[in-house]
């Protein structure tokens, strides 16, 4: 319950309101093995993945801070994704990797 009370002493009070569900933002375990490098870059970067994950179809794609794709690769059985991003502006970009049916995005920061 909250009762929320103004500077003339008025005050209302909330109702119980329960719980249902919960919205759970557990990351895959193979995410904590994954990393971009070098970030930040200048424009060649690697999405290196872990162990566990390298014989699994990989998707990733780079989106520039206006949402619009600017880089997709598709591998499979590779520990490195090499990407050539040196034709993009600075600023920040987010990756999105998907492995088997789960994504995860990370933020890249292209300087010159």
């Amino acid at each position: 319950t909250v009762i929320v009370t103004d500077a003339q002493g008025c005050s209302i009070t909330s109702q119980d309101i329960p719980v249902t569900s919960f919205v759970g933002t557990d990351a895959p375990d193979w995410s904590y093995g994954l990393s971009l490098q070098p970030n930040p870059t200048s424009g060649q970067v690697a999405v290196v993945l872990p162990g566990s994950v390298v014989n699994a179809e990989t998707r990733v794609v780079v989106f520039d801070a206006t949402g619009r794709r600017v880089l997709e690769r598709n591998s499979t059985r590779e520990e490195r994704i090499e990407m050539d991003l040196s034709g993009n502006a600075a600023g920040l970009y987010s990756v999105l990797i998907q492995i088997d049916g789960k994504s995860v995005a990370k933020k890249l920061v292209i300087n010159r």
